[in-house]
């Protein structure tokens, strides 16, 4: 289970910073500000699957 999370927390990542490469670039915190709530976001939503 542990290793899942972990694997599927990675892919959202991914995923997140292949959609905001501009945001990474030009305003670091943001982007990782933005990321924790997509992430939370995907996560609540595979739980409700």
């Amino acid at each position: 289970m542990g290793n899942d999370l972990v694997r599927t927390i990675k892919g959202f990542e991914r995923e997140f910073l292949d959609s905001n490469l501009e945001l990474y670039k030009e305003d670091r915190m943001e982007f990782l500000r933005k990321r924790e709530e997509y992430i939370a976001k995907r996560l609540v939503e595979k739980k409700n699957e």
